[in-house]
């Protein structure tokens, strides 16, 4: 029952972890590369893990090199079960109902771990319509072909309802703590030993200690530990990290941090990092506009960035990274200039403090895409046209020409617009996949070819009382949460800005 995933170019800790979950199953490889001299499509189960949307196309094209049919209704036995799913938090199930048998959501090594022994449990030769209904009681796991859709109305979205036994809703396992690190990388590698370390409870710190203790007990001395991720949103970042600083030095070893949200950061932190060797890091501004940060609920005041962004300077940071959402909801057209105006003060700021312009390090501000996302208080917020991402972006960067304390970095708005498309679609979406695999990567050619628009699902916003695709997996909070912070803040409801 060998697992497989679309290979990414990068490294991928939640991988690794899912390694980890599942090297004690007998019989279950877990690898980025398809097993040597063993045929794909004689396997029961073949997963694959996607780190984003995205991947799920490279998904495709693996079935192909394989021999199995990319759509699951031409699947049958002895056609193994595809299975696909991601590490740090559940997908929009319905957008993959075309071509996935099994989509496995919530946080992956606990998710795929459970689903992978109750199929290994069950005795060979049963049909694939049994296996899938038997499955279908396995927390986490959704299965398509239990599911029909409603609301064939073409202005309406597609949305789910089960069929006989299936569940009425997906409830995910929740994730009190998720630490992954490489586990051959501590000895004998030539890099460092990467760890992703996020802690979503409070009440299981000791756990996750215990669990960080042990990596850094098999870490080389003197060889820098990468933490990708420290903390969830409840917070208490700084004192994790000091405990983390302090458990490293211990066992004489470097720690680096990539990027750190501005309520993590002191002087204090920040000089022990760089004193580590780090000479690189990230801050996060999230939205230009304070007014709209406080919409978003636990957000940074402009007080809080300053600080920030001063002890970075001070503990001689070679450069830093300015990371700012661009076309946030509620920004309208104060975005733009609000982040030029933020990123001015804090440039400016530091250098009245240090008082010579000259000690200011390399700073380049990184423009990124706002893309509203499934279970989060924007899911049913329009998301800005490529044209208004990409006119928002040369706003920006006409703002900084010719200015030398900073370099501005943008993404391509047209790939935020295709991962979002995954991220909020219904089952139609599933038809653009497998054409975009068919017109090799081709994506305007195959939306097309569907007849299929984007700005339906992603440039209007759906009403408050409308069922949305992705609401058949109970992930958090009921929406209501969600709306709390935006009807607070104004951004929600008739004549607001946001719309």
């Amino acid at each position: 029952m060998p697992l497989g995933r679309a290979p990414a170019g990068r490294a991928d800790l939640g991988f690794r972890a899912l390694r980890l979950a599942l090297q004690g199953i007998p019989g279950v490889i877990c690898e980025q590369a398809w097993p040597p001299g063993r045929p794909a499509r004689e396997l029961a189960l073949l997963a694959l893990h996607s780190q984003d949307e995205l991947e799920i196309v490279g998904a495709l094209e693996l079935l192909a090199q394989a021999g199995i049919p990319a759509e699951a209704a031409c699947r049958a036995d002895p056609a193994p079960l595809v299975a696909i799913g991601s590490t740090f938090g559940p997908l929009n199930p319905e957008p993959l109902a075309a071509v996935a048998d099994i989509v496995f959501e919530g946080f992956g090594p606990l998710v795929w771990e459970a689903g992978v022994r109750a199929l290994h449990a069950q005795p060979p030769g049963i049909p694939r319509q049994a296996r899938l209904e038997q499955l279908a009681s396995v927390p986490g796991l959704y299965i398509p072909a239990l599911y029909e859709t409603t609301g064939r109305d073409a202005r309406a979205l597609l949305v789910p309802r089960p069929r006989g036994a299936a569940p009425a809703r997906i409830h995910p396992p929740a994730a009190s703590w998720l630490l992954a690190a490489d586990p051959g990388s501590g000895t004998g590698a030539a890099g460092p030993l990467e760890v992703c370390a996020v802690l979503h409870d409070r009440g299981a710190e000791d756990a996750w200690r215990r669990g960080l203790e042990a990596v850094l007990s098999d870490a080389v001395p003197g060889r820098p530990v990468v933490v990708t991720g420290i903390a969830g949103a409840s917070g208490g970042q700084a004192a994790d990290l000091a405990w983390l600083l302090d458990a490293a030095a211990a066992r004489r070893v470097p720690v680096r941090v990539p990027a750190l949200p501005a309520a993590a950061i002191t002087e204090p932190l920040a000089a022990r990092l760089r004193a580590q060797g780090q000479e690189r890091i990230t801050l996060p501004l999230a939205a230009g506009s304070g007014r709209v940060r406080g919409g978003v609920g636990g957000a940074t005041l402009d007080e809080d960035l300053h600080e920030a962004f001063e002890a970075l300077v001070r503990a001689r940071f070679t450069q830093i990274t300015l990371a700012a959402w661009v076309g946030v909801p509620g920004e309208g057209t104060e975005g733009a200039p609000a982040i030029v105006a933020l990123v001015r003060k804090l440039v400016h700021g530091a250098v009245r403090a240090l008082g010579d312009a000259r000690s200011l390090p390399a700073v380049a501000l990184s423009l990124r895409s706002f893309t509203p996302r499934p279970w989060t208080q924007f899911e049913r917020l329009p998301m800005d046209s490529v044209a208004t991402l990409q006119a928002k972006q040369a706003q920006i960067r006409r703002a900084f020409r010719g200015d030398p304390s900073l370099h501005v970095l943008e993404d391509r708005p047209g790939w935020a617009v295709r991962a979002n498309l995954v991220t909020r679609g219904d089952r139609r979406v599933g038809a653009v996949l497998a054409a975009v695999h068919e017109a090799h990567e081709d994506w305007e050619s195959a939306l097309r070819e569907v007849n299929l628009n984007p700005a339906f699902y992603l440039e209007r916003q759906h009403p408050e009382a409308a069922e949305l695709p992705w609401g058949i997996v109970q992930w958090g909070p009921e929406p209501p949460f969600w709306l709390q912070p935006w009807e607070r803040g104004g951004f929600w409801g008739k004549g607001s800005s946001g719309n």
